[in-house]
């Protein structure tokens, strides 16, 4: 008797396991009909058979189940009918957490390569939707898709220091600082991810949270790995003056130019803060403080230039108030003195760096010599700033991406046609005499095309 009970207990497991194994095929088969011949009321089924067979234990440590469920969510969450979305309130995680499972129980199975494919595929989707959120300024959807992707990457072993800035500076945004904070240090833990900004971001997280001790050391530790960031000495110097620390302030500076005199960093980020604080004898002394140490300092020249620029228009503005002609003449006349005065040091930031895509000293150049009277110089600067030529055509090569256009042309172009995957934009002249035009499929150069180039 003992052995027939013991022949129907393993004859009713079989059955059980051979129930199962159907259950998985039946969800394959009905995911195959609502795939290919679009019966909405399969998707449900598939699902319905997919998840008891990942419950029973005959069939939930197999690769194959897991795979199959990850292909049912992933539909789940494609899909664009209502009826679908009831299926689960989270189809993308659930079909990442079952590719996932995929890959635990068969690193080198015959659905692995596909399910790593997929987890990749849904994290770059999170990143794709985020980037759109945070564009339309919804910092929190961005927040929690840019969260999403590290996650769905962990599944499969990627630290994805990316998203981690991208959650971190996110966070900021949606001001979220606790998350800010957590999302920076964790991406400071990784040497290759250290850079000033996200000392100073961190810095200004842990500000917004009234912890200025942690702000104030985040800055210094910063400036311990990259004590050549002017942005992390002029923030530190900064939080000092603002917060009406100035002895501090300068006795940072002052043990940082003892420290490495021949810096012109140093001075420079001094200048800048001055020049915020509208300390102008101050400012001024740094920023040329800054170009005797070093002649070549391209963003002296520049801040020099601007400053003395600005005062010029400060004193135009006066003489455009005065009613009476001569009292106007005498104003303007002072007001040109201060503009040949900024002239020398803005020339020669273009002279050092005549390729930068900053166009606004050109710019300025521009008024300057036409208000001067300075025609020829006029006429050679705005031909030269003309980024819509020949030269910038040839560069132009297929599939970059619109970043890298904008680096050559160095301006925005005007989008002029759309279809789905595809934009097309054109850059023109000053003279609109020459038209760079140029499609992009899925953000990357396709087709170009130019007019009136020499």
């Amino acid at each position: 008797m003992k052995k027939i009970v013991l022949g129907l207990f393993a004859l009713c497991s079989i059955n059980v396991s051979i129930a199962q194994n159907k259950n998985v095929v039946n969800a394959f088969n009905y995911l195959k009909n609502y795939s290919q011949y679009n019966e909405l009321g399969a998707l449900a089924k598939a699902k319905e058979n997919i998840d008891e067979a990942a419950e029973n234990p005959s069939t939930s440590t197999k690769a194959k189940t897991w795979y199959y469920r990850g292909n049912v969510y992933w539909e789940i969450n494609n899909s664009k009918h209502e009826e679908h979305k009831m299926l689960s309130a989270n189809p993308l995680e659930e079909a990442v957490k079952s590719y996932a499972k995929v890959v635990e129980l068969e690193p080198k199975g015959q659905y692995t390569d596909d399910s790593k494919i997929k987890i990749l595929q849904a994290g770059n989707l999170m990143v794709n939707t985020g980037v759109e959120a945070f564009t339309n300024e919804d910092y929190n959807k961005a927040l929690k898709m840019f969260e999403s992707s590290v996650y769905f990457k962990t599944f499969i072993g990627i630290v994805d220091t990316i998203g981690i800035n991208n959650s971190a500076l996110a966070a900021v945004s949606a001001k979220d600082y606790d998350k800010a904070i957590a999302h920076f240090e964790k991406l400071l833990s990784f040497n290759a991810e250290k850079n000033g900004n996200n000392f100073i971001t961190l810095s200004k997280a842990y500000k917004e949270k009234g912890n200025k001790e942690k702000a104030i050391l985040t800055l210094q530790n910063g400036r311990k790995l990259f004590p050549d960031d002017a942005n992390l000495i002029t923030e530190e110097l900064n939080y000092y003056l603002i917060g009406g620390q100035t002895k501090e302030a300068e006795e940072m500076l002052r043990l940082a130019i003892e420290k490495d005199p021949s810096n012109p960093v140093l001075y420079f980020a001094a200048g800048t803060v001055y020049d915020k604080l509208g300390v102008r004898e101050a400012t001024l002394r740094n920023y040329k403080k800054a170009i005797e140490v070093n002649p070549e300092y391209y963003d002296a020249y520049y801040n020099l230039g601007a400053y003395i620029f600005n005062e010029g228009k400060i004193l135009q503005d006066k003489a455009n108030e005065e009613k009476d002609m001569k009292k106007y003449e005498a104003g303007k006349k002072i007001a040109d003195e201060k503009f040949k005065e900024a002239l020398p040091f803005l020339e020669k930031a273009i002279e050092l760096n005549p390729d930068h895509c900053d166009i606004s000293i050109a710019n300025i150049l521009l008024q300057l010599y036409g208000r001067l009277s300075m025609n020829e110089k006029f006429e050679t600067l705005k031909k030269n700033i003309n980024t819509v030529n020949s030269a910038n055509y040839e560069k132009l090569k297929i599939g970059d991406s619109y970043e890298k256009i904008l680096g050559i042309l160095c301006k925005t172009g005007t989008e002029i046609a759309s279809s789905e995957g595809n934009e097309i934009y054109e850059w023109s002249n000053s003279e609109k005499s020459a038209t760079i035009i140029l499609t992009f499929q899925n953000g990357k150069l396709s087709s170009k095309a130019q007019k009136g180039l020499n």
